[in-house]
């Protein structure tokens, strides 16, 4: 018996856990069994051999909404990263598919191990959240209390929305991919960029349509949305949003 845990971003060579076919796009459904282990499933053996009809089950966790296109469908290959005017890109960002996913455990995810490592992410108010989730015991009123952070973090705190950091978490972890193929004296610009998403929770569409462009010259790479960031300069005097 399995359960869908979530849909997350895996390392390459990784393989479906039933056919053992090599899951080329990057993005797997993490399954858990009954003992609670962890294993990689491709689109295609989530119903035939997992079991799983996605359509009946609960709402889980997907952290791969910045990516183009719907990652986790039946292809062979990732989405591509097809060089396209300004006006094609904005047309392909805008009508990129909103994939289904659990957002308030999405974002405390992001917040307290995705992102760790960016400011003002682990605030107090979350503490006791996280650690009821990590038992398996988050309540009704945890997921009140993120729902209404969302909302606040929305109208008053855009870098820390759902939306930026989904787009902070995978531009920052391909980039840190894509620097482990390139050598020293190429690393500059990617190096750059993952610095600024750092320092300012953000890159403008021109950037980001850079840096998919590198992402492009390495096998597997995901194509990102360029217009998944929807934030500017996060308030260095503020990180911390004891909302």
């Amino acid at each position: 018996m399995f359960r869908i845990d979530r849909i997350d971003f895996i390392a390459a060579g990784m393989r479906c856990r039933f056919c053992s076919r090599e899951l080329k796009s990057r993005v797997a459904f993490i399954l858990r069994d009954a003992e609670g282990k962890e294993c990689l499933c491709g689109p295609t053996c989530l119903s035939t051999h997992a079991k799983i009809d996605k359509s009946k089950t609960e709402a889980f966790p997907n952290f791969t909404k910045a990516c183009l296109g719907d990652v986790t469908a039946n292809k062979e290959k990732a989405p591509t990263h097809e060089p396209k005017k300004d006006g094609e890109q904005k047309a392909r960002s805008g009508a990129r598919k909103v994939q289904v996913g659990s957002e308030e455990i999405e974002y405390l995810v992001l917040r307290f191990r995705l992102l760790s490592g960016f400011a003002g992410m682990k605030i107090k108010s979350l503490e006791d959240v996280y650690g009821r989730y990590m038992k398996g015991l988050i309540t009704t009123d945890d997921r009140t209390h993120l729902t209404r952070l969302i909302a606040k973090v929305r109208a008053e705190r855009k870098e820390y929305s759902p939306e930026n950091l989904s787009a902070c978490y995978a531009y920052s972890h391909w980039i840190k991919i894509a620097l482990q193929d390139l050598p020293a004296e190429k690393q500059g610009f990617l190096r750059q960029m993952l610095f600024t998403i750092y320092e300012k929770f953000y890159l403008s569409p021109g950037q980001a349509t850079a840096v998919n462009r590198w992402l492009a010259k390495i096998e597997g790479m995901p194509a990102l949305d360029p217009g998944a960031f929807v934030a500017a300069k996060a308030k260095q005097s503020d990180t911390t949003l004891n909302a």
